[in-house]
């Protein structure tokens, strides 16, 4: 549902409006709209939605960058998605690895 080229450019920028790569995007499988901000906003959001429930979620202690071992310049971010029906949002961290395809490869 998400294309590749809008998480990144959601990702760039909310990065550059708010000064820092430890970036949450956030979006719904109702809507193509993806916004994103700081991750411990985010966080202060989960705590005033779901209380207690929320120190559960591993985006308290650790940034995206932290969770697939990359260092901070790099692309890395927080997807949560809101699913209809779901008591919670669905999380998982996305990042930007380069690769080059082989010429003649299979």
């Amino acid at each position: 549902m998400f294309q590749p080229a809008a998480l990144l450019n959601a990702y760039r920028t909310a990065r550059e409006a708010s000064n820092t790569g430890d970036i949450v995007l956030v979006a719904s499988d109702q809507s193509p709209d993806i916004s994103g901000g700081p991750r411990m906003e985010y966080a202060k959001h989960l705590r005033k939605v779901f209380g207690a429930r929320a120190s559960a979620f591993g985006m308290w202690r650790y940034s995206a960058h932290s969770v697939v071992q990359l260092p901070h310049d790099s692309d890395a971010m927080w997807l949560v998605v809101d699913v209809k029906g779901l008591d919670l949002p669905v999380m998982c961290v996305i990042y930007v690895t380069p690769y080059e395809i082989a010429v003649g490869a299979n």
